[in-house]
């Protein structure tokens, strides 16, 4: 020890000494650093408080390096403010315990950093974003939980990222245990843990544990700016599909309990830009629960000027459905398209499944306050409407019964059934009535019924906010149709539409249609272990969407190839089994998984198939 060093070290004795007697203050210890396995720096925060740990943030940002890491120690902390940061390296910010890796296990392992949420509605205890395409931003390794019961909390971890023509940052949520949360702890419709916008990456082995009558999701993802490029998820409707690729979101190896949910896409509140949003859902478990949908797509609806979740691939996952009112299923899609395959479905406690999958078209029964888009009923300014007025007149009467509509024009003689339409639906519109609300000022309702001088919409009770208006004798009509409803389930492809300049500018242009490609939904493969599925593989609420043309499924208990021809001829639907046992024939858009090659190919022109999709690697490249 040179002469120098001998004279700190007697120094920082003299220093502690009388520090330990109360003569001198004990200096302030900053974070501990020590080299990562990463080739960065390991910044050690003092304890798991707020400060401690904005101290080692603060620290690591002088000179960030590749593979740095924020370390919390063991502990239990309250946080009454949060931490807000850009980063534009690849960091991790860690807790401390034994977390669970690889295939073999899902949820959080035993973490013994311990954050107690008691921030507010305005103050996530994580605002961070991550600024440079390539990089990762990991967050993980602790338990996250509200101060109390009653405490009104934001979600506790906000993160984005900023998106350019070659992709989006990354970012990865591992082994956090959220347990205690409940639904309208945001004051929204649920409470999500994390919000998400322009980022790829992986959220694994995280649990999520609700009570039975909560309806809380792990993540409310988007993909607004695709690419580096507008708002609202414009430009991911704009964009060719990319599933099998990194290019999405994955929720992987998680544990969802009770009522817990994977994701919802995309909630318009303020906090962030929302729309577009391309997910995949692997190889959680989902138990004894209690949530009718377990993943979730906003459509081009309820949110306003957002648009709809954009693509989802849902598979190879364990549910246990114990909802026994409503029943559950495997995702609901309100638009954008997917794939849903090889996965367990079973029940408890009186659960059921109404479907394996949903698809509805909103549009064509509320306008949803302020939304933008209005009615889909022919009169829409972005949808492709047949610019026919089928008919017209005065309703000479009006009932109500069931949340069914039912109008009669004594003056009219039509075929029975004549306005019915399977795949094409015409709409009933009030021209009378104004929609303050909106652009487009009358409200239409799907026709689900038609006799010789009336009409019949069962949908016009779900009108939601503010319940359907009223319809009265004596109010004019018209009768006119909508071929294609902006963003609905199994289109992609969309014209370009955009806000005028910031994620603030809620106008949508130009006010044209957006003509929209077809790009079916796909299901296969699918287990039901027990219980009942009561309305088939695949369902909808709307004459809109039909299958073999919007949505292809497989029958329910559809076994495997025995030949090419059975049970699955290539006609319609789907199918599976080895290569050798794919149908020699097809007819386009129909799909067959060829399970030792694991692939889909999709007929692309009649008795030719094409590879069609791959799943990305698993698990995840972490």
């Amino acid at each position: 020890m040179n002469e120098m060093h001998k004279l700190i070290a007697i120094l920082t004795l003299f220093v502690w000494c009388n520090a330990a007697l109360g003569q001198i203050a004990a200096p302030v210890m900053g974070p501990v650093r020590a080299v990562s396995g990463g080739g960065g720096t390991i910044f050690t925060a003092t304890s798991c408080s707020t400060i401690a740990v904005q101290a080692a943030i603060t620290a690591e940002q002088v000179a960030p390096l590749d593979g740095d890491i924020i370390s919390i120690p063991s502990g239990t902390c309250v946080w009454t403010s949060g931490i807000t940061q850009a980063f534009s390296t690849t960091i991790s910010i860690l807790g401390t315990g034994t977390p669970n890796t690889g295939t073999g296990t899902v949820g959080a392992g035993t973490m013994t950093t311990t954050i107690i949420d008691n921030g507010g509605t305005s103050s996530p205890l994580l605002n961070l974003s991550e600024s440079t395409v390539g990089k990762t931003l990991t967050i993980g390794q602790m338990n996250i939980e509200p101060f109390s019961s009653s405490t009104s909390l934001i979600s506790p971890i906000f993160v984005g990222g900023t998106c350019t023509s070659g992709g989006c940052p990354n970012v990865r949520v591992t082994n956090i245990n959220f347990s205690g949360w409940a639904e309208d702890r945001n004051g929204t419709a649920s409470s999500w843990m994390i919000r998400t916008s322009n980022l790829y990456g992986v959220m694994d082995h995280n649990s999520l544990s609700s009570d039975s009558t909560s309806s809380d999701a792990m993540a409310n993802v988007a993909h607004a700016s695709w690419l580096g490029v507008g708002y609202y998820g414009d430009n991911s409707w704009t964009q060719p599909d990319t599933f099998g690729s990194a290019s999405a979101l994955y929720f992987e190896n998680n544990l969802f309990t009770n009522g817990a949910f994977t994701q919802d896409c995309d909630e318009n509140d303020n906090f962030q830009d929302t729309g577009g949003c391309r997910i995949v859902v692997r190889y959680n478990t989902y138990t004894n629960n209690t949530v009718s949908d377990l993943a979730y797509f906003h459509g081009t609806d309820s949110t306003g000027r957002p648009r709809g979740g954009r693509q989802a691939e849902i598979y190879n996952n364990t549910f246990q459905c114990a909802n026994g009112s409503q029943g559950c299923q495997a995702m609901d899609f309100r638009s954008g398209t997917g794939m849903v395959y090889g996965n367990s479905f079973s029940v408890t406690a009186g659960g059921f499944y109404t479907n394996l999958v949903g698809v509805d078209v909103y549009r064509g029964f509320a306008s949803f306050g302020s939304s933008n888009y209005g009615w889909c009923s022919g009169q829409g300014g972005f949808d492709t409407n047949d610019g026919t007025v089928y008919a017209s007149g005065t309703f000479t009467g009006v009932s109500v019964a069931g949340g069914t509509l039912t109008v009669t024009d004594s003056t009219k003689s039509w075929t029975s059934g004549q306005w019915v339409s399977n795949g094409s639906p015409y709409s009933i519109v009030d021209t009378d009535i104004s929609d303050s609300q909106t652009n487009f000022v009358n409200p239409a309702w799907e026709i689900t019924a038609s006799a010789s001088n009336s009409v019949s919409a069962s949908a016009y009770g779900s009108d939601y906010y503010n319940g359907p208006p009223t319809i009265t004798v004596g109010d004019h009509y018209q009768i006119l149709r909508a071929s294609l409803c902006l963003d609905q389930p199994g289109r992609n492809l969309s014209a370009y539409i955009h806000g005028l300049s910031s994620p603030t500018d809620t106008n949508a242009t130009p006010v044209a249609s957006v003509n929209e490609s077809l790009d079916p939904i796909y299901e296969w493969e699918d287990t039901i272990v027990s219980g009942s599925v009561f309305h088939g593989a695949i369902g909808s609420s709307t004459q809109r969407l039909i299958a073999n043309r919007d949505f292809y499924n497989e029958s329910i208990s559809q076994t495997a190839q025995t030949s090419p021809t059975s049970p699955f001829d290539g006609t319609s639907g789907t199918g599976h089994g080895t290569l050798a046992n794919r149908p020699t024939t097809c007819t386009p858009q129909v799909a067959y998984w060829a399970t030792d090659t694991q692939t889909l190919y999709q007929c692309m022109a009649v008795n030719t198939w094409s590879s069609y999709y791959t799943p990305y690697q698993y698990p995840y490249p972490y």
